[in-house]
């Protein structure tokens, strides 16, 4: 008789924790972006963290913010519109190169038409450098979107899928800093995704192509030309594959920006294309290329929430 109430006892309790876990489940997947961590054996970070820019199949907001800081300033309206062009030309090759995969993808970001998608941000960071040296700097930004920015507003609005941010700094000729990009996979306060462009890097001006390249990261692409770092998602990126996409994939967005053969960056419109390896990482596309297994990298944060093999 004891061992039997033991035994129901036992079983209500699992029901109980069932239960609980279902509507734990349903209260996550009603949020608008699901943060859904799995850690894999490799990395110490959390994987399967969509962010805000969770998948190109959809419809995507882009907003643009101008960012004064006491060094770098826009003084003229004419400067922006720029801007507003290499954005589209980035734009509209994501767009161009999902379709490729047979994925559609359509990003709104035009604020000569939307103009609540174009924000000028007075920040009190010394300089650029300040969001690179300072973690205080990026976490300043994300409270002014998070406090100024009417995000599910604007999302129902456009009926809109995601939302990133693509932030502009006009910084002089002789910055030194380059284009990077911070998203949601690494459990911080607040997971907009958002890059960080600015006017100039080491003497050349800041192409569209470095824009693509960039908010190509936040729906989770690797950097391609550099052995990667833990604290980074660069799914264990090595010299291998960086010499395996050099011979295959040259032309790859992911692993450069400019002429591979001049040196010399792409003005005008993106140059460049998407690689199978590059479609996996961004997830438009569940196949596995044999590369990412060949060389020891790590599964795409996309297919962290299909699969459970880890």
């Amino acid at each position: 008789m004891k061992r039997r109430l033991v035994l129901i006892l036992a079983v209500a309790a699992i029901l109980c924790s069932a239960v609980y876990l279902i509507f734990a489940v349903d209260k996550v997947s009603d949020t608008p972006f699901r943060r859904l961590f799995q850690k894999k054996y490799q990395l110490s970070v959390q994987m399967g963290d969509y962010g805000t820019a969770a998948e190109l199949q959809g419809k995507t907001l882009c907003v643009s913010m101008f960012v004064d800081t006491n060094y770098d300033e826009w003084t003229a309206d004419d400067d922006k519109e720029e801007w507003r062009i290499k954005l589209g030309y980035a734009a509209d090759w994501i767009e161009q190169m999902a379709g490729e995969y047979g994925v559609d993808s359509e990003f709104i970001y035009d604020w000569s038409e939307f103009p609540e998608l174009r924000y000028d941000v007075k920040d009190k960071a010394s300089s650029y450098s300040r969001y690179l040296e300072n973690n205080d700097g990026y976490n300043e930004l994300w409270n002014f979107i998070n406090n100024d920015i009417p995000i599910n507003e604007m999302l129902s609005k456009y009926k809109a899928d995601n939302i990133l941010f693509v932030t502009f700094y006009n910084t002089a000729e002789s910055n030194g800093l380059e284009a990077f990009a911070t998203d949601g996979f690494f459990d911080k306060d607040y997971y907009y995704d958002t890059a960080f462009i600015p006017a100039c890097f080491q003497g050349r001006e800041t192409t569209a192509s470095v824009i693509a390249h960039e908010m190509l990261h936040l729906f989770g692409a690797a950097d391609l030309y550099c052995i990667g770092r833990k604290d980074t998602m660069s799914y264990n990126m090595n010299q291998e594959m960086i010499d395996y996409m050099r011979e295959n994939y040259p032309d790859d967005i992911m692993l450069r920006t400019f002429d591979h053969e001049t040196d010399t960056p792409f003005y005008g419109e993106v140059n460049g294309s998407i690689s199978p390896v590059t479609a996996y990482y961004i997830g438009l596309t569940s196949e596995v290329p044999e590369a990412i297994s060949d060389f020891g990298l790590d599964l795409s944060t996309h297919d962290a929430n299909r699969k459970s093999t880890f």
